[in-house]
């Protein structure tokens, strides 16, 4: 960037003792077609030499800027980016990805006034890639074309598994900015799947292309996840946000995230926990007449929708947790 120009789009990448790969990953960002970017190398507390890493690529290319903080987790450090991008757009990478060449091309050919939210297709992979010209042949492919309204949109996202992921996403700072979309530093799991659903709650046209410009490198999700905290309150936005977007109208997503919300309810008296009661009145309130939609048996259900001062449905829900296998 130049003087006081203002670039196109930011690009923000949390960094947390990625030294292995984060070369790889910056390297790939800094040969993009389109060069009109701000690159955030978020530094969240790396143990190992990420940090020095980010300040090296920060002095050689005036496009890059390292910021460093205590460690926080990879919301923490994305919301830091947001603070600080200055780029009509935002888009996000992680250290232990690569992008092709085209990545910031694709999106860019899809902006318009009109559009709010632009998303393109991506690769599932274990191995480096070699050109941009490399045959996907081996690799599991995620891409959908569609311009449209936003509910229409969601709902394909939805169908085709790239409903959870930030990275091969377009999103207008002004939208971010004018309704404080930021990702919830409480959550260490689905935090990207909230976070859209949060900003969707602005959209009203989205546009998605079929071409592939990212490659994610799956990690083991066993070790990566082990310990999720604040499932109930995770699967309770979840719920909350999509039913702001439909209301009352089912479909296959709202039913999905009523599903595991409900299952977290019952998860919570399975394990006899001390709020399992007030989580319950909580959970009352927020659902209301849906649960009858849910696949729950029967008689829980109607116990949970009548049972006002919820004096007897906590005696139903443990009886379902005791003889059900699930829900």
């Amino acid at each position: 960037m130049k003087g006081n120009q203002v670039p196109l789009v930011s690009i923000i990448v949390p960094v947390y003792n990625a030294e292995k790969y984060l070369n790889r990953c910056v390297d790939s960002i800094l040969s993009q077609a389109m060069t009109d970017f701000e690159l955030l190398l978020i530094d969240d507390g790396s143990k190992d030499e990420s940090g020095r890493i980010c300040d090296e690529y920060a002095a050689k290319d005036a496009r890059v800027r390292a910021f460093h903080k205590p460690n926080g987790g990879v919301s923490s450090a994305r919301n830091l980016g947001l603070d600080n991008a200055i780029g009509k757009w935002v888009t996000f990478c992680d250290a232990d990805d690569v992008v092709l060449p085209s990545w910031l091309s694709n999106f860019i050919d899809n902006t318009c006034s009109s559009v709010d939210y632009v998303i393109q297709g991506f690769v599932t992979d274990k191995a480096m890639f070699e050109s941009e010209d490399v045959e996907f042949t081996n690799r599991r492919k995620f891409s959908f074309s569609f311009e449209g309204p936003m509910k229409e949109g969601l709902l394909l996202m939805n169908n085709n598994s790239m409903l959870g992921y930030v990275w091969c996403k377009l999103y207008k700072r002004s939208i971010i900015e004018n309704f404080n979309v930021s990702f919830n530093e409480s959550y260490n799991y689905q935090e990207d799947l909230v976070f859209n659903l949060n900003y969707l709650q602005y959209c009203k046209i989205i546009k998605s292309s079929g071409d592939i410009g990212y490659i994610y490198y799956v990690p083991n999700w066993e070790s990566k996840y082990e310990n999720k905290t604040n499932l109930f309150e995770l699967n309770r936005d979840k719920f909350l946000l999509v039913h702001n977007i439909y209301g009352e109208k089912n479909n296959p997503l709202s039913l999905h995230f009523l599903g595991d919300y409900i299952a977290s309810l019952f998860l919570l008296f399975k394990m006899n926990n001390s709020g399992c009661r007030s989580k319950l009145i909580e959970f009352r309130k927020n659902v209301g007449v849906s649960v009858l939609h849910s696949n729950v048996f029967f008689v829980t259900k109607w116990a949970i929708f009548l049972d006002v001062t919820c004096l007897v449905s906590p005696v139903v829900i443990w009886m379902h947790t005791k003889l059900k296998t699930s829900t």
